[in-house]
């Protein structure tokens, strides 16, 4: 408001000014500076006012863009929020479903039976897919097979393999092997039917 008063009176006086001085330019006792006062105090008032309407646009943009770019960062963080909820339905369903593949069969079930046992029981595991502290207590292990041969695998927590042998009897497999399992790692079996986990002190 303050800078449209300015505006207005800025103009007012250099219009004042200039009229002024052509109606009493010509009579006598008149002084220029009677002109050139008013006239420098308008344009400067003038000048002023809208230097200040140009620094409240500007200031009044950057509250806009400001707004704006807070609006999409909160846009995308909901975005964000959303689609992690999405990542970890699809994981729990993922591993739902492979537990459920996992589990077919009378063979498997009943592997999955022996697992709970204690650690002191030797456990037995048949093709698929198996978590320590879940499926098979942590300890040490003799790992053994009677089936031709198929891959054993165990990962750590990070899904990086410690463990990657071919189990069997084949000439290119090993019959048994020694392992460590550590609650969370994940054991996958392949293309066997029977696994031996036996306890090792």
């Amino acid at each position: 408001m303050l800078i449209v008063i300015g505006f207005f009176a800025g103009l007012a006086l250099i219009i004042y000014s200039i009229i002024h001085h052509f109606r009493h330019r010509k009579k006598e006792g008149y002084r220029k500076a009677n002109f050139f006062i008013p006239l420098v105090s308008g344009i400067l008032l003038f000048g002023i006012s809208l230097s200040n309407a140009s620094v409240a646009t500007s200031k009044d943009e950057l509250e806009k863009k400001l707004e704006q770019v807070t609006d999409e960062r909160d846009d995308l963080s909901l975005e964000v929020t959303n689609l992690q909820a999405e990542l970890d339905k699809v994981k729990a369903e993922a591993r739902t479903v492979q537990k459920s593949s996992d589990a077919d069969g009378q063979q498997q079930n009943t592997s999955k039976e022996e697992t709970k046992q204690e650690t002191e029981k030797t456990v037995t595991l048949g093709t698929g897919t198996f978590y320590v502290g879940e499926d098979i207590k942590a300890g040490r292990y003799i790992v053994s097979t009677k089936g031709q041969s198929g891959n054993f695998v165990v990962l750590n927590e990070l899904g990086v393999p410690e463990v990657n042998e071919i189990l069997g009897t084949d000439s290119m497999a090993v019959n048994n092997i020694t392992v460590s399992l550590k609650e969370g790692q994940e054991i996958r079996i392949m293309s066997l039917n029977q696994v031996t986990f036996t306890p090792k002190k």
